[in-house]
């Protein structure tokens, strides 16, 4: 399994940001007026964003073997790195989308009403949120590399 890098990051971004954008522009037209993104988003994706980071602070110290306590099992921290992995990847997809649906309500209606300014707020804080989860996922994941235990006798 190798690492992820930018580039694997990159692809999920740039298709659920270009679908979201052409998806809410074409509703835009049809409708005339891009949907609101709803608060529940924005406490969902920091739920999300909050549980991962708790998560990478509780399992790094934990990686790392102390007196009277050994390190993580290869089991464990290859769970996490699957987690941190799927995390960053949602992160990518997830920032991509709100991202895309912030820039179809700026080419819209760019901010000219109290409606308009609210939902531009959400699908920032959900855009922000997205962000979070991707670097912890990533960082996690850097986190979690078990290296082969060093060989002093030699």
């Amino acid at each position: 399994m190798t690492r992820t890098s930018w580039r694997d990051l990159l692809g999920p971004w740039v298709i659920s940001f270009g679908g979201t954008l052409a998806g809410v522009r074409l509703l835009a037209a049809w409708t005339g007026s891009v949907p609101n993104v709803p608060i529940a988003a924005v406490f969902s994706v920091w739920a999300l964003a909050i549980a991962l980071v708790v998560t990478a602070l509780s399992v790094g110290p934990r990686l790392r073997p102390s007196p009277g306590r050994g390190p993580m099992d290869a089991l464990r921290a290859g769970r996490v790195v699957a987690i941190a992995m799927a995390s960053s990847r949602t992160g990518a997809v997830v920032a991509g989308f709100f991202l895309g649906w912030l820039v179809a309500g700026l080419l819209a209606d760019a901010l000219s009403s109290p409606y308009a300014r609210e939902r531009a707020l959400h699908a920032v804080l959900c855009c922000l949120g997205g962000v979070v989860i991707l670097v912890t996922g990533a960082v996690l994941e850097r986190l979690c590399i078990v290296r082969p235990p060093r060989d002093d006798d030699a």
